[in-house]
């Protein structure tokens, strides 16, 4: 319950589907350049604007859809439906699959940093600059342009635009431009003398996330936001009006995704509603107690944090093997079990520039002063091809990493705190010593106590000794 995310990006699929069903609407996939189809009795249908002559089909809506997510709708089709070939450029204004630099980032980074900075504007110059031309796929393999299995092959795509004979002269050349075309498509690019402003934009993702999405605060009070809803949850009923029979239902807040109508009732409103309710509840006073703190500002205070080497392999390791409930184990273990689960919040915080490890910047393309001043062909295959720009030109804005990870220790009882500390130091000192450690070198080298009660002289240390590789 709460613990995996369907994210929101399908949760957006959802509310389409029912802010159409509200007009009497439906996508239908059988008829996609047509009306949508209509439901019941179509009532609202005609003032959402679907006429004859003026209308969103259900290909529209899919596209739209296809732009939220990113990706083709049913992933067993391997293929866009929305847009067809030639015009795959329009999906990476929105949600950027190749290097994640799209409207939908500038906007809330500059509406972000307006409201934690004071000051924010949106970057214009990747509005204003942008471009389309051909280029390689960035990544073939997850590309669906590059997918074997497209219902519109890409060759026919050209041949059909080669042939095509009633806008422009073909010549023998363009013929045999299209095979150097095969192997690329349509994308958004820029000019080269902007690639240390894309440095920048990707710069700021990474402060953005590290100073903001993903600060200590902001984690914490997602735990404590977390733990709300799971303690209210077998306590408290949603309810919302059910528009296929007019009735009115309820449902569980874990549930709620599941109804659009539900859903739309998940908003700030729920701890008033939770709070309220507590009064007549005495099972909701835990979860009271959690909201009391919260708009105290008493959040879970972090009691540990370790920052993970990129290149350390035994923190990779770490990473890659060893579960949240794993750490938390070993870390309860090192105070004697003085600890419960419950006590205990580990979290795995990854913060990047766009691309993982990867250099953002090399997965986007760029056109230099002649190649611009061929954009304005009517020939498609003239669009000039944009290239990837070499690292060591600009590789003095670059950082030194692209990636951090860091594991995270927070505490529910903030009188647990240093018990919590210390047990996560020790465990962080015997991963990163591949040595034994001794009775005589834990007392001169542990950074701190195992408990609020001290170390008994006479306590058996062979749990702490860790035997060597």
């Amino acid at each position: 319950m709460f613990e995996n995310s369907i994210g929101h990006e399908i949760a957006s699929l959802m509310m389409i589907d029912s802010m159409l069903a509200y007009f009497g609407l439906e996508i239908n996939e059988n008829e996609l350049d047509k009306p949508l189809k209509q439901i019941g009795d179509g009532i609202r249908s005609k003032s959402f604007g679907v006429d004859e002559n003026n209308f969103f089909t259900s290909r529209d809506w899919i596209f739209i859809k296809e732009c939220i997510i990113s990706k083709p709708i049913d992933a067993r089709k391997n293929n866009f439906v929305g847009r067809e070939r030639g015009k795959e450029f329009l999906y990476d204004i929105v949600s950027n699959r190749h290097n994640g630099l799209d409207v939908d980032k500038m906007d809330y980074f500059a509406r972000d940093k307006k409201r934690a900075f004071g000051s924010g504007d949106t970057d214009i110059i990747f509005i204003d600059k942008a471009f389309v031309a051909w280029s390689e796929c960035i990544d073939p393999k997850s590309c669906q342009s590059e997918k074997k299995n497209a219902s519109f092959p890409r060759k026919r795509l050209f041949d059909s635009i080669i042939n095509d004979t009633s806008h422009y002269q073909v010549q023998n050349s363009d013929r045999s431009r299209t095979q150097t075309r095969l192997d690329k498509h349509l994308m958004v690019c820029y000019p080269t003398n902007h690639i240390t402003h894309a440095v920048e934009f990707f710069q700021t993702r990474f402060r953005m996330h590290s100073n903001v999405y993903r600060h200590k605060k902001t984690i914490a009070v997602e735990y404590m936001l977390k733990d709300i809803l799971k303690l209210a949850n077998p306590h408290i009923y949603l309810y919302f009006n059910d528009p296929a029979t007019g009735n009115q239902k309820k449902t569980r807040i874990s549930e709620a995704i599941n109804n659009p109508n539900a859903y739309l009732l998940l908003n700030d409103s729920i701890l008033d509603i939770i709070l309220w309710t507590s009064y007549n509840e005495p099972k909701l006073h835990p979860a009271r107690d959690i909201i009391n703190l919260l708009k105290t500002h008493q959040f879970y205070k972090q009691a540990h944090r370790k920052e993970l080497g990129i290149d350390n392999q035994k923190h990779k390791y770490i990473w890659e093997e060893y579960s949240i409930s794993k750490i938390e184990e070993e870390i309860i273990k090192k105070t004697n079990n003085r600890l419960s689960h419950g006590d205990v919040i580990v979290h795995r915080n990854e913060i990047h520039h766009g691309c993982h490890d990867n250099n953002p910047v090399s997965k986007m393309r760029f056109l230099d002063k002649p190649q611009i001043s061929k954009l304005n062909r009517q020939n498609l295959q003239e669009l000039p091809l944009a290239m990837s720009p070499k690292e060591e030109e600009y590789e003095a804005h670059l950082p030194r990493v692209f990636l951090k990870r860091s594991i995270l220790v927070f505490c529910r009882e903030e009188s647990k705190r240093d018990l919590i500390s210390h047990a996560a130091e020790q465990f962080w000192f015997e991963q990163d010593h591949d040595f034994t450690v001794t009775e005589e070198e834990v007392y001169e080298s542990m950074p701190a106590i195992l408990s609020q009660d001290g170390i008994d002289e006479n306590e058996n240390f062979s749990s702490y000794k860790k035997n060597p590789n």
